[in-house]
């Protein structure tokens, strides 16, 4: 069996559990709270939740705050999606030097 062969299955398994990883992420993703306080933007973190659930929960903010609503925290789910992207890759290839055998 040569050895791309031997890379080509747990690559495939690497991939497919990378994606699968990857689409759960994008599924359920970080949600924060923005408000207006004394003129100033906030916000804060209130968990994951299903993209097609936003939260509705009743949030504890500091009294006087305006302007209440729900957004996906965009930054901090393109840092976990790029953690997992570099992740995949790095073991694809470390997978593929191995089967390669040492440099």
């Amino acid at each position: 069996m040569s050895s791309a062969t031997r890379a080509q299955r747990p690559t495939t398994l690497i991939r497919f559990a990378g994606l699968t990883i990857l689409i759960l992420i994008a599924a359920f993703p970080p949600w924060q709270i923005t408000y207006s306080l004394n003129g100033q933007k906030q916000s804060s973190s209130v968990g994951y939740r299903p993209i097609w659930n936003p939260p509705t929960e009743e949030v504890e903010v500091e009294e006087g705050a305006a302007d209440l609503g729900y957004r996906v925290n965009v930054v901090r789910l393109a840092i976990q999606l790029v953690v997992i992207l570099g992740a995949m890759n790095g073991a694809i290839y470390l997978v593929r030097r191995r089967s390669n055998g040492p440099s």
